[in-house]
């Protein structure tokens, strides 16, 4: 299975990679991480996806990252573009009426730690709703990502 792809419409990819190597994982640690990214025609998402795997604009953009379970809980991190206040992101993703438990600020990021058995499928939910609450356009693609334990938030 890859370690990243892009996706418009079906994240089925994203929630199996989810599944299976990141909630799957008991000790390792290890995550993903969901980004927007520009799709010209839904028909070459194997181009996107060479052109986004390279991408350097990292801090320009909004992202989350979910990172395998930890204890009762999934540690979700929702990475504000850089120079952003996190407690702007926490009021956005609270007035976008996302279903999600109770966050806190952690550094430059906004953490939520979901319960253990919430479903991959609704993790990605989250994510995407996260970021469009952000201000990332609707219609835009998707790129998930692997991330290993050291380069996911603490």
């Amino acid at each position: 299975m890859p370690i990243d792809g892009v996706y418009v419409d079906d994240p089925s990819e994203a929630v199996t990679f989810l599944k299976d190597h990141v909630l799957g994982k008991k000790l390792i640690r290890e995550g993903m991480e969901i980004r927007p990214t520009a799709v010209a025609d839904k028909r070459y998402l194997g181009m996107a996806r060479a052109k986004a795997s390279t991408r350097m604009d990292l801090d320009a953009i909004p992202r989350v990252a979910i990172a395998n379970r930890k204890g009762k809980a999934i540690p979700v991190w929702v990475i504000p573009k850089k120079g952003t206040d996190p407690s702007g992101v926490e009021a956005a993703v609270r007035g976008a009426l996302i279903d999600a438990p109770s966050g806190e600020i952690s550094g430059p990021n906004y953490k939520l730690d979901f319960p253990k058995d919430t479903s991959p499928e609704a993790l990605v939910a989250f994510a995407q709703a996260a970021l469009n609450a952000l201000g990332v356009a609707p219609g835009q693609g998707w790129q998930w990502i692997k991330r290993g334990g050291d380069q996911l938030p603490k």
